[in-house]
């Protein structure tokens, strides 16, 4: 399951060109934004803002910088880590500390003249929250099978349950983005789609009874699922 989970996730972010490189050569060409509609942003090009500004921070004159900006903002020093092909968390782990150290991030950006390809625009901080909190649900899921040496097959369902229902309420919230004309939001959706499809190709895999028979089997829920609208 942990499995299908990270492929399900590679594949979304395949799809928005925002996977990690099987190495460290990733595309360091950053555009302009100021030369580009907000509604024209590359997530390929966001992650790869990410990864760029990681790297910035890690060399010893940046990290000695770094420091003290954090320190002035009472924010606790941490190093932007950086994601693997190999495991898409460290892609949302990534994020995820991007967004911690925000202003830490925009006064770094500000201070040093190498670093203005690598500032964020806020229609960017506002992407990279959204993809990071559609990605939470995944990586819990991963974390809950991982933490047992023997996960049940009814935890199997109401991971696959959480996941389903998380991939149609970013599919409305995406629709009303796109009605409002933010291109972005279109391209979100293409890959939702794909991630749908993927996630329940495996799902009926193993027939609907095996999921329905674990849950009446279960002793805490018995037929208690079946009076919900699940």
């Amino acid at each position: 399951m942990a499995h299908i989970i990270h492929n399900n996730v590679k594949a979304f972010l395949t799809a928005i060109k925002a996977a990690a490189a099987d190495d460290d050569n990733f595309n360091e060409h950053h555009p302009d934004l100021r030369d580009i509609l907000e509604s024209d942003i590359q997530f390929g090009d966001l992650l790869n803002k990410c990864r760029g500004l990681a790297k910035k921070i890690r060399t010893p004159q940046g990290w000695e910088l770094f420091q003290k900006i954090c320190k002035t903002l009472q924010i606790k020093p941490l190093k932007i880590l950086l994601d693997a092909a190999t495991r898409w968390g460290t892609t949302d782990r990534m994020l995820e500390r991007v967004l911690y150290l925000r202003e830490a991030v925009r006064r770094f950006t500000f201070d040093r003249d190498d670093c203005d390809q690598f500032m964020f625009t806020d229609a960017e901080w506002g992407l990279l929250e959204l993809i990071c909190g559609f990605l939470w649900p995944f990586r819990w899921a991963t974390e809950a099978l991982e933490s047992s040496e023997k996960p049940e097959l009814d935890r199997v369902f109401w991971i696959y349950n959480k996941l389903f229902s998380q991939i149609e309420t970013f599919q409305q919230t995406l629709k009303r983005r796109e009605t409002r004309g933010e291109l972005w939001a279109t391209e979100l959706l293409e890959a939702l789609d794909k991630m749908y499809e993927h996630l329940r190709k495996y799902y009926q895999k193993a027939g609907q009874p095996v999921y329905s028979d674990s849950m009446i089997l279960h002793p805490c829920i018995k037929l208690k699922l079946f009076d919900t609208a699940d």
